[in-house]
């Protein structure tokens, strides 16, 4: 069950439930429900994937999302290791919140400026990303 504790009310019900599993010796999870990134920076996120595929025509967005974006410039936030045999893992851009990926998104766009030249406009840029949109066909 999801309780919303900044509901006074919400919080007391939460209390209840959870000293209800402690006294009878339940085994719980109890752990943080993070607000999911919103559809507005999913989009963004996605026409930037877009504008640095077709400004260096050597990568797919995909390309992009799954090698660059993640694993070059976000592993902190994408790659897991698993094992001593040194497997990684990428999370889904879907499993991590909104701070978190708007965070990714300004470190891709630095280094996108720093490493390759290519200017990748800010979310507030409408005009330019409208431009971009029409131009790449996302």
């Amino acid at each position: 069950m999801i309780y919303y504790t900044k509901n006074e009310i919400q919080a007391k019900k939460a209390r209840s439930r959870f000293d209800f599993l402690i006294k009878n010796q339940k085994t719980i999870n109890l752990k943080e429900v993070k607000p999911v990134r919103t559809l507005s920076q999913n989009r963004y996120m996605h026409l930037l994937f877009g504008i640095f595929a077709n400004e260096t025509k050597q990568y797919t967005p995909d390309q992009v999302k799954q090698v660059i974006f993640k694993q070059v410039v976000n592993p902190s936030i994408f790659v897991k290791h698993l094992g001593k045999k040194g497997y990684i893992y990428l999370l889904s851009t879907s499993a991590v919140d909104t701070k978190q990926m708007t965070v990714a998104i300004e470190n891709f766009r630095d280094w996108s400026s720093a490493e390759c030249g290519i200017y990748l406009p800010a979310a507030n840029e409408k005009e330019e990303l409208a431009y971009l949109e029409n131009l790449i066909g996302v």
